[in-house]
C-alpha cells in the first residue's frame, strides 16, 4: 500500500497494459496481464497470471526506480504450441487441403510475440511478455527517454 500511495503523490505520466496468452484462443493454458505505471521517478509493474485463462494465481508488484535501469530491450518469444499447430497445418496443406494453408498462416503469425526485458543495476532481470510489438517498442522508447 505504501508503494501505491507514493505513486499517487508523483505525477503519473503513462500507463501501459500488456497481455500475453499461452496456448491457442480457447485452449489457453496461461494468461499474463501486466500493468506498468510510468511516473517521473519510477516504474510500478503489476503482473497478474491466470491459469487456464481464468483461474487467478495472485498479483506480483515490482517497483523499479528509473535511475536504476541498466538495460531495456525487446526480444522475440515463441509460443511453441502455436508453432506446432502451424507446422501441422503446413503439412496438411501439402496433402491438398486448401483451408489448412489459411490456418497455417494464422498460426505462424500468432506464434511469435515480444518480450520486454528490463535489467537493473544489480543485474536483476524483469521480463514483461507482450502480444503487441508496436506497444512494446513505444514503451521501451518512452522509458528509455525518461531514464536518461
Amino acid at each position: 500500500m505504501e508503494n501505491l500511495a507514493s505513486v499517487q503523490n508523483e505525477s503519473v505520466l503513462e500507463e501501459y497494459s500488456f497481455t500475453w496468452n499461452g496456448g491457442i484462443s480457447y485452449l489457453t493454458y496461461l494468461k499474463e496481464n501486466t500493468k506498468v505505471t510510468v511516473t517521473n521517478q519510477r516504474l510500478l509493474i503489476e503482473t497478474k497470471k491466470y491459469y487456464m485463462g481464468f483461474i487467478p494465481s495472485g498479483a506480483i508488484t515490482v517497483e523499479v526506480p528509473l535511475d536504476r535501469i541498466n538495460e531495456l530491450t525487446t526480444s522475440k518469444r515463441i509460443n511453441w504450441l502455436d508453432l506446432i499447430f502451424a507446422i501441422g497445418f503446413t503439412i496438411a496443406t501439402f496433402t491438398g487441403v486448401f483451408f489448412a494453408a489459411i490456418l497455417a498462416i494464422i498460426f505462424y503469425l500468432c506464434a511469435f510475440n515480444t518480450n520486454i526485458i528490463l535489467i537493473n543495476k544489480l543485474n536483476q532481470k524483469i521480463v514483461i511478455p507482450s502480444a503487441s510489438k508496436k506497444v512494446a517498442m513505444q514503451f521501451v522508447e518512452r522509458v528509455y527517454k525518461l531514464a536518461q
